[in-house]
């Protein structure tokens, strides 16, 4: 059949089993000791962990893998976490998400500053910029929590098209495109993976490096990625695309 066919049309179905859908997040609890000049440990402290709304964090969660950060508090150690610049009309919704997850914030220049121990150690596994990722656990809940998720990476970091497309001299169509942008292969990779999980279908284009020059200044500027999610019952397969491949892991009938 492979040999007879330049191209295949295949059906989206998503049938993957997942876990129960969770209602709370648990941020655990972090001790850190108490040490005096003398390099001699006094004291531990323990910084109680909470918990929250499976909702509220996945929004969090998609506004921190989009333009969020852990750094250190005074103490050295992890403790702060920003969300970078938002327009006026972004940070209310902003606020109402810290507000309901009950921690201490600050906003200030266009940023939210977040201060809390438990949830900067939380977040910091997840990486920087350009090693961010969906770590397994989130990419192995429920259909809700991960819909949630890709909103809000969308919201932030996304852009929204419109275009007339027609594949292999069929009709015309119209076709919405929603596209991510990041600098982070595995974050692209992940995010993929979970709009097919969603029953969704998405596609990766790799931005070279190249040069620039920005006010007489000039540099090389790195890889980034567009996820371009699109709304199709089907999806096109090139003959020449179609390898086989010996794959021992878990495969997502797409």
């Amino acid at each position: 059949i492979v040999k007879k066919y330049k191209n295949f049309t295949i059906p989206l179905t998503t049938d993957t089993v997942f876990e129960e859908e969770t209602e709370n997040i648990t941020v655990p609890s972090v001790v850190r000791e108490i040490i005096n000049r003398g390099g001699k440990t006094t004291r531990t402290l323990t910084l109680g962990g909470f918990s929250i709304p499976s909702k509220v964090f996945m929004a969090f969660l998609g506004i921190y893998l989009s333009d969020g950060y852990v750094t250190k508090n005074r103490n050295g150690n992890a403790g702060i976490i920003g969300l970078c610049k938002y327009k006026p009309k972004k940070v209310k919704l902003i606020r109402r998400i810290l507000e309901s997850m009950g921690v201490r914030y600050k906003y200030a220049g266009g940023s939210f500053i977040i201060h809390s121990v438990p949830l900067a150690e939380f977040l910091k596994p997840i990486g920087n910029v350009y090693d961010k990722h969906i770590p397994l656990w989130v990419k192995n809940l429920g259909r809700k929590n991960l819909k949630v998720l890709i909103h809000y990476l969308l919201l932030c970091d996304g852009h929204i098209s419109i275009r007339k497309t027609s594949v292999f001299g069929a009709k015309e169509k119209t076709q919405v495109r929603k596209t991510f942008y990041t600098v982070s292969p595995k974050l692209a990779d992940d995010l993929q993976e979970i709009i097919l999980k969603t029953g969704g279908y998405a596609t990766i284009y790799t931005n070279p490096e190249k040069i620039y020059t920005i006010r007489g200044k000039s540099g090389i500027s790195k890889k980034s990625y567009n996820v371009h999610v699109l709304k199709s019952k089907t999806t096109n397969i090139l003959r020449k695309n179609i390898t086989i491949e010996d794959f021992t892991r878990m495969v997502y009938d797409v």
